[in-house]
């Protein structure tokens, strides 16, 4: 299952975790809404490897956790952790989706730290009017495995994702940059980075 509380131990601090993937769910004519619960059957549980603390920033305290909450679907809230938890950018999600979201969630929106982006949907045009609704990321982990849904197409080796994430990276580095703070990194399923590059605002 996609969707997990994360693991700690019982006393502080903790050494490792397991993020959570929560997803933009879009259904029209209903308003997007964030769901722990549906990762629309694309991201499998390998896909997400437990971090360890030494990853970010050593033996840290247990993580802040906030509600996100729709005003329409109070029963759909959930607890998110910022510094662990992801948000998933799948194809499903427009620029006209995120203006919706920013407009039910507000300043709850600045919570989300760490967003998956399908690798569709990072390169395509809209991609900086999607990000603009995320005022408070730190990492941006570009998932290189969109290929894997269009019919016909073959597995990629190593030397393709990284002659994808070298195209990739020459491209966002001027377009990101004084746009956003953040780590930028293009993974495949197995958490393979390929590269990657920081930007400031």
């Amino acid at each position: 299952m996609l969707a997990q509380k994360p693991k700690f131990t019982d006393s502080s601090p903790f050494t490792t975790w397991e993020p959570r993937v929560v997803e933009i769910a879009i259904d029209d004519p209903e308003p997007p809404i964030l769901d722990s619960a549906s990762a629309n059957g694309k991201l499998l549980d390998e896909d997400i490897q437990p971090l360890e603390c030494s990853d970010i920033a050593g033996s840290m305290p247990r993580p802040e956790i906030v509600r996100l909450e729709h005003p329409l679907f109070p029963n759909s809230a959930l607890h998110f952790y910022p510094e662990v938890d992801f948000i998933w950018l799948s194809e499903n999600v427009t620029p006209l989706a995120m203006t919706d979201l920013q407009r039910h969630y507000g300043s709850q929106l600045n919570n989300i730290q760490n967003i998956i982006v399908e690798e569709d949907v990072w390169d395509s045009d809209d991609i900086l009017e999607i990000l603009s609704g995320l005022q408070n990321i730190r990492l941006i982990r570009v998932w290189l495995e969109s290929y894997r849904f269009h019919p016909g197409s073959k597995p990629r080796t190593r030397e393709h994702y990284m002659k994808r994430a070298t195209k990739l990276q020459e491209r966002d580095q001027s377009i990101l940059e004084g746009r956003v703070d953040s780590l930028v990194v293009y993974v495949d399923s197995d958490d393979n980075i390929y590269g990657g590059f920081r930007v400031t605002a």
